[in-house]
C-alpha cells in the first residue's frame, strides 16, 4: 500500500507531502488544478522518461519519494532476495528518484542506489496506474487474465490449475530426463558391445603381444646377426689364419720345447685349453647360425599382426598390453 508521497521542485510545486491511509483516497479539484501531478510523480519515480523541463524554475533538481507498506509475499521475496528490506522498517520500502538539470537521474530503494530498470521492475509489482492516455497494467496479458479470472470467480481454481500444471510439467521433465538417460545408456551399451566385439575378433592370446615384439625384432635383424656370426666364424675357423689354426700351431710349437720347460707345464695346459675352447666356440657359433631365421614372408605377417593390434589399441585409447585386461573388464 502507498503510505506517503513526497514531491519537491516539480513543475510549479515547491514541496508537497501526502499521507495515504487504508481504503479509498480521492483527490478532487477543477480541471487543471494539478490532480494528475500525483500520478505523474509516481510514474517518474518508477522510471518514466524525464527532462530538465520538469524542474521548477530556479532549482537544480527535482526529487520524488514514495513510501510503501508491503504485505505481498511475491514482492517481499523479491525485496529480500535483492537485500532491499531495511530491518529497522519492517516491510517498509522507500523508492526515491532525483532528476537534475542535465537530464541525469539517480534512483534509490531504501537508500541503496539502483538502476532505473530495477526501479521499473519493482513499480510493475507495486502499482496499477490507469490514466486517460495510458494503462500500464492492463496492457499486460497476465494482468488481463487475472481480472477475468477474478470476475469469473475462478481464482482459486486457477491457482490449483497452476499447481497441477507445474506438477505435470515437472513430471514431464523428469520423464524426458529419464528417456534421455535411457537413450544415452543404450548408446553407451552399443558402443561397449562394439568394443567387446572388436577386441574379441582380434583374438589376442596371452603373452602374444610380447612374443610378437621379440619375434619381430629377431626377424628384422636376422640379416645383420648372420653377417656378424659369419665374420666371427671366419675368424675362429676360416681358411686363412684362423684362431683354430693359430692355436694348433702354437700347441705344436710348445710341444717341441715342453721337455725343456719341466717347471712351466701350466703353459702347455693353458695352450691346450685355449685350443679346446676355440673349438667349442666354433661349435656354438655354428649352432646359433643354424637357428637364425631369415624369412621375409614371416616378418611381413608379424608386422601385419602388430599393426592390427596397434590400430585397435589406438582406436580405444589403450596400450596393446592392456587389451586383454580391458576386454575382461568390459565383459
Amino acid at each position: 500500500m502507498l503510505a506517503n508521497l513526497q514531491i519537491k521542485d516539480f513543475l510549479l510545486i515547491d514541496e508537497l507531502e501526502l499521507d495515504f491511509f487504508n481504503g479509498l483516497t480521492v483527490i478532487t479539484g477543477e480541471t487543471g488544478s494539478g490532480k494528475s501531478i500525483t500520478i505523474d510523480a509516481l510514474m517518474l519515480i518508477f522510471g518514466a522518461k524525464a527532462s530538465a523541463d520538469i524542474i521548477r524554475n530556479g532549482q537544480n533538481q527535482a526529487s520524488f519519494s514514495a513510501t510503501f507498506q508491503v504485505d505481498n509475499g511475491k514482492i517481499l521475496t523479491w525485496l529480500q532476495t535483492k537485500e532491499f528490506l531495511d530491518s529497522s522498517e519492517e516491510n517498509t520500502i522507500i523508492c526515491r528518484r532525483v532528476i537534475d538539470r542535465n537530464g541525469r537521474s539517480k534512483a534509490y530503494i531504501n537508500s541503496l542506489p539502483v538502476t532505473l530498470g530495477v526501479l521499473k521492475e519493482l513499480g510493475e509489482m507495486l502499482l496499477d496506474i490507469h490514466t486517460q492516455h495510458a494503462s500500464i497494467a492492463l496492457l499486460k496479458a497476465e494482468n488481463q487474465r487475472v481480472l477475468l479470472d477474478e470476475f469469473a470467480g475462478v481464482s482459486t481454481l486457477v491457482v490449483e490449475l497452476g499447481d497441477k500444471y507445474r506438477l505435470v510439467n515437472s513430471l514431464q521433465n523428469k520423464l524426458n530426463s529419464a528417456e534421455e538417460f535411457s537413450q544415452d545408456l543404450l548408446l553407451k551399451q552399443e558402443i561397449l558391445s562394439e568394443k567387446i566385439q572388436d577386441l574379441t575378433n582380434l583374438g589376442l592370446q596371452a603373452d602374444e603381444w610380447e612374443e610378437l615384439q621379440v619375434q619381430q625384432k629377431n626377424l628384422a635383424n636376422a640379416s645383420l646377426v648372420l653377417q656378424e656370426l659369419d665374420f666371427a666364424l671366419n675368424l675362429v675357423n676360416g681358411e686363412q689364419s684362423s684362431l683354430a689354426d693359430l692355436a694348433a700351431t702354437m700347441n705344436s710349437r710348445l710341444d717341441k720345447i715342453s721337455e725343456f720347460l719341466p717347471n712351466y707345464a701350466q703353459i702347455t695346459q693353458l695352450a691346450n685349453s685355449i685350443e679346446a675352447e676355440i673349438g667349442e666356440l666354433d661349435h656354438e657359433l655354428q649352432l646359433v647360425a643354424h637357428k637364425i631365421e631369415q624369412d621375409p614372408e614371416l616378418l611381413a605377417q608379424v608386422d601385419a599382426r602388430i599393426d592390427e593390434i596397434y590400430t585397435l589399441a589406438r582406436k580405444y585409447r589403450i596400450q596393446p598390453e592392456e587389451i586383454l585386461a580391458r576386454l575382461a573388464q568390459w565383459k
